[in-house]
């Protein structure tokens, strides 16, 4: 067996995000949107260049809804 890459489950995204983020995110890279939901689950490599712009969105849009709430609140 080769060198396996560590992999880890992002639940702070995927719980961030907003409903249809998931979609966009595979939209915008031209993937499914499971391929999206697998790595950010942990299932695919995380560490290529799809993998990591994945991610990228991911934070960026988890951030985004973070700063729309706090922004509501007030």
């Amino acid at each position: 067996m080769g060198k396996q890459t560590p992999r880890s489950r992002r639940l702070d995204l995927i719980n961030s995000m907003k409903h249809g983020e998931q979609k966009r995110i595979a939209e915008i890279l031209g993937c499914s949107r499971g391929y999206v939901s697998s790595v950010l689950n942990g299932a695919r490599n995380q560490t290529n260049e799809l993998g990591t712009n994945i991610i990228r969105l991911a934070e960026r849009a988890a951030a985004d809804a973070y700063f729309l709430k706090r922004k509501q609140r007030f």
